[in-house]
């Protein structure tokens, strides 16, 4: 039987910079600490925009707000079918309190999020929406 599995996945902006923030992912891999954005599974006890906002604010401090949707994706893994939806927010305050799941943070400008992100579907998605 197939399941299905809803990903938020979190862009925040400030001014003309996106907050990015490395976390570990996996001790079975070289680079263990990598740079992302703010990725989360849907509840089921909240929406999409709701979960991203919350997700945010518990990681950071900060209180941002939904903008817009750049882009979605899909993908299998398995037995899992998995819808992504990207929600882009934005915050008045760049002051961020970081918990303890992750390491670092990091405002940076959309040309230097290449020099960042690994994953080269996320940064073809951000070219595609027009973001970097």
């Amino acid at each position: 039987m197939n399941k299905f599995k809803v990903k938020i996945k979190g862009l925040l902006k400030f001014n003309d910079e996106y907050l990015i923030v490395n976390k570990w992912i996996s001790d079975n891999i070289e680079e263990q600490y990598q740079w992302s954005f703010f990725d989360v599974d849907l509840e089921a006890d909240s929406s999409p925009e709701e979960q991203c906002l919350n997700y945010i604010q518990e990681c950071t401090g900060i209180h941002a707000q939904v903008i817009s949707i750049p882009y979605t994706w899909t993908y299998s893994l398995g037995d899992n079918n998995c819808l992504g939806i990207v929600f882009l927010c934005e915050t008045e305050n760049d002051m961020v309190f970081l918990s303890e799941e992750l390491h670092d943070y990091k405002w940076v400008k959309a040309d230097e999020l290449k020099n960042y992100i690994t994953k080269s579907r996320v940064l073809t998605d951000l070219a595609k929406a027009g973001i970097i």
